[in-house]
């Protein structure tokens, strides 16, 4: 996947079509905004929103490197014997190296699926959501729920894709037919999972 494939002109009219006006910048202004450095580094891109920060767990720095950075393609960043810095789509998360691992995974239904939770990931536009999964698969990622449409026909229609890291961390990346919807009001009924 490249990231010459982000549009930032519409991507720049899709957040003020939501209403996040003080929250804009222009993705030309963030230094480091390279289409050259962009098809090197899959995982590297400027957000026209701020990015957010995400700091996790993990029980190896090397997997880590190796999975955040060679599989997803992350450009990686400042990093010492205990953190690395990774762009993950033009935002910042820090794999923390900790011997605990402080999550256990809860399960919710969400259109059929076990979606497990707690997870983070980054909504991409359509084409890089499939080119992203097809790079996933090359690398040959385990997928908790594989890639595949969410809610089709309805608001929110989605592509959607669920996988670990080597730490056990719940990752989801997702990219949704009609962008203006990310926060559009929909109620879902879900069925209950089966109580243990």
């Amino acid at each position: 996947m490249s990231c010459s494939l982000f549009n930032p002109l519409a991507v720049r009219s899709w957040v003020r079509s939501i209403r996040c006006g003080p929250l804009v910048a222009r993705a030309s202004q963030i230094p480091g905004n390279n289409i050259d450095q962009q098809r090197v580094m899959p995982c590297r891109y400027q957000s026209t929103l701020l990015p957010f920060h995400h700091a996790f767990p993990v029980n190896d720095l090397d997997a880590a490197r190796h999975f955040y950075g060679t599989v997803l393609g992350c450009e990686e960043g400042r990093s010492s014997n205990k953190w690395i810095d990774f762009s993950l789509f033009g935002h910042q998360i820090v794999a923390h190296h900790s011997k605990v691992h402080p999550y256990v995974d809860h399960l919710n239904p969400v259109d059929g699926d076990e979606v497990p939770v707690p997870h983070f990931g980054v909504v991409l536009e359509w084409k890089q959501f499939e080119k992203f999964s097809e790079r996933l698969v090359s690398y040959d990622v385990k997928f908790i729920i594989e890639p595949h449409i969410r809610f089709p026909g309805l608001t929110g229609e989605q592509y959607t894709m669920f996988f670990k890291d080597p730490a056990g961390n719940n990752l989801e990346f997702k990219a949704l037919r009609h962008p203006e919807q990310l926060f559009q009001k929909f109620t879902t009924k879900e069925q209950e999972l089966p109580k243990e």
